[in-house]
């Protein structure tokens, strides 16, 4: 909501991973999905555009590492294959 200005419902978990920052400092990022209620999109001053894309697109898009990942693990979820555990090929 504070960066898209999406209502959401039906949160899901898709992964979580742990990294030492730079500074030393260790982050817990825990992604999640949902279904927005609707699809129109305002962005905050912060952002300057948005694309809507499946995931062979998102191919073409610099992402934060680790975000093409999250989304092969989303996707599989979606389509009800097997869990994806650490170590395993993503490709």
């Amino acid at each position: 909501m504070e960066e898209v200005g999406l209502e959401i419902e039906n949160i899901d978990y898709v992964t979580s991973m742990v990294y030492i920052r730079p500074d030393k400092i260790p982050c817990l990022i825990v992604s999640l999905f949902a279904d927005a209620k609707s699809e129109k999109v305002n962005l905050c001053n912060a952002l300057t555009e948005y694309a809507w894309v499946n995931l062979e697109e998102a191919k073409n898009y610099d992402l934060i590492e680790g975000i093409y990942d999250e989304l092969v693990i989303l996707d599989k979820k979606l389509k009800g294959e097997k869990k994806i555990w650490v170590g395993e090929n993503l490709d």
